[in-house]
């Protein structure tokens, strides 16, 4: 297991030096629109990533693959929310910024690892989000959403080779 992480480690490094190509989507039917991102090595779809945004928050997918393999997904979901439990005075318009990471890293299509942190940051406090992610442990994560994950990684990757990414997509 440990030498399969450093590959993906190594190729992932490898995949964010290469130069990445943009795609912005707008849903018409669904008022959903984001981002898909790709690179590319030679014609290998290397890296890719998928996000969305909604009223109060959006989500991503972050995709590592080798061939037609996925290695690797950092998914994360951020949101916020007006922040409730301040009892310092401000003008009513502070917010409570939470993010959440789940790193999943595969071997021909099986789960080897998967890990998970969060932070959440308070605007009255001048907390940055950022700053708590990084100083965010990473947790082995007990998911069973492994299959889901590489499922919708898949699906991902299919939809860009079949050239289904447009700007009119809906997403997945």
């Amino acid at each position: 297991m440990k030498a399969q992480i450093e590959h993906i480690r190594t190729l992932y490094g490898a995949a964010l030096a290469l130069p990445a190509q943009k795609m912005v989507f707008d849903c018409e039917d669904d008022h959903a629109s984001g981002t898909f991102l790709t690179r590319h090595k030679d014609t290998q779809l290397l890296w890719a990533r998928y996000a969305m945004g909604y009223e109060h928050g959006g989500m991503s997918f972050e995709m590592l693959f080798e061939g037609n393999q996925v290695l690797f997904v950092l998914k994360e979901n951020n949101s916020w929310s007006f922040d409730q439990a301040s009892d310092l005075p401000d003008d009513g318009g502070g917010t409570v910024d939470t993010i959440s990471q789940a790193r999943y890293y595969y071997r021909e299509g099986t789960l080897i690892r998967a890990l998970h942190k969060e932070a959440s940051a308070r605007s009255i406090l001048n907390e940055e989000l950022q700053v708590g992610l990084e100083k965010a442990e990473n947790k082995p994560h007990k998911t069973a959403d492994g299959p889901k994950i590489l499922e919708t990684a898949q699906r991902l990757h299919k939809a860009h080779l079949q050239h289904e990414i447009t700007e009119q997509w809906c997403g997945i």
